[in-house]
């Protein structure tokens, strides 16, 4: 029965009760888009207060939610732009939306696709045996280690704050056996034997000739300046600075993934908040794949 259900959610076919009994409560999310092109200043204020957006709905991942089109440019005067925004708020709060992409407003979250690019360590690192994270984001450095640990042998992270990891190295020790190594300086042989570079921060240091020939270097920072001059100095080095995530067949973008699974996974929810332990965490993301939300991650170079 178990199985059934599973298959029928991977299929959207699942039942209402049976969808709510796996997802929990069932929550909205929103695609915000501006008006591409530059349609003047009086056109846009006639916008801003007669016709400020339009709605579709939108089903991505088995979450149901909406694409929102500004009908003004990014571009706007900030009055029109504010009117605008206002309005939008209006809408998530009374349509129980949680989650959105391109915009921010107080108190919904919006995904930057970090959280699952973050997820996706393991499946960038491929057959790598020696991994370095290079260390921003305390919960995104968290959540890395939990996705590579079970699949690599040697883990080091580059950071000035080696305390704050202390409880998570004996985690991932006890659990996994893996000493998780600390780097004070980017100079430190650990990061020339990296098979896979996970960047996290954008930093002054210049490091990127002492990448292993060969490696993976995949930037979840998107450090755009760093990566031009990886790519001028390094051809050697494959680059990954974008996730796309395959979900039956459909392409999305890491934005919209992480957008999807935030509306409807609760527990996806608590770890994107920060509030899910090393061991949650590692469920969570096995649970992702077990759950049927992800078939498959997808890292490439989209071209910065």
């Amino acid at each position: 029965m178990i199985k059934k259900c599973l298959y029928m959610y991977r299929h959207f076919l699942v039942a209402d009760l049976i969808y709510h009994s796996i997802w929990g409560d069932f929550m909205k999310f929103a695609e915000i888009e501006y008006f591409d092109d530059n349609i003047g200043m009086i056109t846009t204020w006639f916008n801003s207060i007669y016709y400020p957006y339009s709605v579709k709905e939108k089903l991505m991942i088995g979450a149901e939610g909406y694409k929102i089109c500004l009908n003004i440019p990014e571009t706007s005067d900030k009055k029109s732009k504010e009117r605008v925004l206002a309005k939008i708020k209006r809408f998530l709060l009374t349509n129980d939306i949680i989650s959105v992409t391109g915009e921010r407003f107080d108190g919904v979250y919006t995904s930057e696709g970090n959280v699952i690019k973050a997820a996706a360590s393991a499946d960038m690192a491929g057959t790598a045996k020696e991994a370095v994270i290079i260390g921003g984001n305390r919960e995104l450095v968290e959540i890395i280690l939990c996705s590579v640990c079970p699949h690599v042998k040697y883990v080091s992270i580059f950071t000035g704050e080696n305390y704050v990891y202390n409880d998570v190295c004996r985690y991932l020790f006890t659990e996994y056996g893996i000493t998780v190594q600390m780097m004070n300086s980017l100079r430190h042989e650990n990061l020339k034997n990296a098979d896979i570079v996970i960047n996290c921060a954008e930093l002054t240091d210049n490091y990127d000739y002492l990448l292993k020939n060969g490696c993976i270097y995949f930037d979840i920072a998107n450090d755009k300046k760093r990566i031009r001059h990886i790519r001028k100095i390094r051809p050697d080095v494959r680059i990954i600075n974008a996730v796309n995530v395959i979900f039956g067949g459909i392409k999305l973008t890491s934005e919209q993934a992480e957008c999807a699974v935030y509306a409807t996974d609760e527990n996806f929810r608590r770890m994107a908040e920060g509030k899910a332990d090393m061991k949650e965490k590692i469920k969570i993301i096995e649970n992702i794949r077990m759950l049927g939300s992800i078939d498959k991650f997808y890292g490439f170079f989209d071209g910065v």
